[in-house]
């Protein structure tokens, strides 16, 4: 595990860390140079181009949450802020979303009503929640134990002493 205790949260020209919702977001100038997509014109602008990204954030996040217990979820929020590695995991689970939003609507998934439109059959919550995200992210997260169920880690004095310059709601120290 790689800590960073001088810069948190990291942002680059990859990701920058929204403070407020305390999330990750893709960069446009990630998406146009790992995979071409002059996002802002595709989209139509560079504010709906955000919101495209955001979205995609949100999704991750909100599925990853949904595999750890309460308790856990500020620890993992305090780990993928300060662990370049998971940080770095993260950032390409949030692509591998991505890819699956474009090639397929996957993104979509999470705001159909649960009925499907050509046999009229109900489609469980469960199967619907599992379909949010693409097998790729699954993959990419669990690789980094960031869909354990359980998540322990104890803060050093030193990182106590470094403070966590976000705002540090969680209550981890």
């Amino acid at each position: 595990m790689a800590l960073d205790i001088t810069s948190i949260p990291l942002e680059d020209d990859d990701a920058t860390y929204n403070k407020r919702v305390h999330r990750y977001v893709l960069t446009q100038d990630y998406i146009l140079d790992t995979y071409g997509d002059n996002l802002d014109v595709d989209a139509g602008s560079s504010d709906k181009a955000d919101v495209i990204l955001n979205e995609i954030s949100r999704q991750v996040y909100r599925w990853m949450y949904m595999q750890v217990l309460n308790n856990t979820r500020p620890i993992l929020e305090y780990l993928i802020a300060k662990d370049t590695d998971r940080r770095e995991a993260l950032i390409q689970a949030m692509g591998e979303q991505y890819q699956y939003a474009r090639t397929s609507g996957g993104n979509l998934v999470a705001h159909q009503s649960g009925i499907n439109p050509e046999t009229g059959v109900s489609i469980s919550a469960d199967s619907l929640a599992r379909m949010v995200v693409s097998e790729e992210v699954k993959q990419t997260l669990d690789s980094m134990g960031m869909t354990n169920r359980r998540i322990s880690y104890h803060v050093t004095q030193e990182e106590k002493d470094t403070r966590w310059t976000v705002s540090n709601t969680s209550g981890i120290y």
